[in-house]
């Protein structure tokens, strides 16, 4: 396992340290448990970005294709595809 060495306002080294003796953990693994959260967090946020990237694209798509076949009631055809299927 690598070391590392951090610096630190002492406020929230006294944070730490109130949180970490509460639940009667080390600095490191208080530590390595709040870097693993962080980490999480920006992977959840990534992956919400590139969702609604994915979703201004099928917009972007969908307009494109309107403005060459005009204005689709999706939900109409749609009705009229399972009437047909009954």
């Amino acid at each position: 396992m690598a070391k590392i060495n951090i610096s630190l306002p002492d406020e929230i080294l006294k944070e730490i340290d109130r949180e970490r003796e509460r639940i009667n953990i080390t600095r490191s693994k208080f530590l390595r448990r709040a870097f693993e959260v962080y980490l999480k967090v920006l992977e959840e946020e990534r992956k919400e970005e590139e969702k609604k990237k994915g979703i201004s694209r099928a917009i972007e798509l969908q307009e494109k294709i309107q403005g060459i076949v005009g204005k689709v009631d999706l939900v109409k055809d749609l009705r009229a595809w399972r009437e047909t299927r009954k």
